[in-house]
């Protein structure tokens, strides 16, 4: 299942991996999920924090709109190796989002030995897709140097255009990159424009 931002009622569900528990209870691409476990849910984060929260084996209660129709389904939490392979059999099937997720596995070293290489081939393809999150990782790896020479240019230039599709942490990294003058010359209107936008959309970091 791949959650995408809506119109602030919900989540939009785009892909859904088949198998996968999604697809088990019937949840498909262009349903709208409003709830889980009676919390409303408004962005991706809101379900993610929901599911991590939770043990595996677990049911989440979710709630949904169908057509425009209210419906209800319960989903069962997967274990972290579960979760991994239906990523990757996502990924090889061509979904962006879960080609930058097997991408982040291989950047963060989780459920898979750390590789950069790995890491870049996977964001790599999902960015050729437009998938945003995947291009925040990519402007990660060049900032870092992970698998790439250093490159701020590069890095900057990657933030730029998952911050301009409405990346949160894009945006927060190009705010601060601004705030402090960090390889771009300072500019308050930029920095506070950026992390203005990252901060309604709920970044932490950008709320401080």
């Amino acid at each position: 299942m791949k959650p995408a931002s809506a119109d602030g009622r919900g989540i939009k569900i785009v892909y859904v991996v088949k198998g996968g528990p999604a697809d088990t209870v019937g949840l498909i691409p262009g349903d709208l999920i409003t709830a889980a476990n009676d919390t409303p849910v408004r962005t991706p984060n809101d379900l993610v924090k929901i599911i991590r929260s939770s043990i595996p084996g677990m049911t989440i209660t979710i709630s949904y709109l169908h057509e425009g129709a209210q419906k209800q389904t319960a989903i069962t939490v997967l274990g972290r190796d579960k979760v991994d392979g239906s990523y990757r059999k996502a990924a090889e099937q061509g979904d962006a989002n879960a080609q930058n997720n097997v991408g982040a596995m291989y950047a963060n070293g989780k459920g898979v030995p750390q590789d950069y290489a790995q890491a870049m081939r996977w964001y790599r393809k999902a960015t050729e897709q437009g998938d945003a999150a995947a291009e925040y990782g990519v402007g990660r790896m060049y900032t870092n140097g992970n698998g790439v020479p250093q490159d701020y240019a590069q890095a900057i230039g990657w933030f730029r255009k998952a911050a301009e599709q409405g990346d949160a942490n894009a945006q927060y990294a190009l705010g601060f990159m601004y705030a402090n003058g960090n390889r771009v010359p300072q500019d308050d209107a930029q920095a506070m424009g950026w992390l203005r936008k990252a901060a309604e959309q709920g970044n932490a970091a950008a709320q401080d």
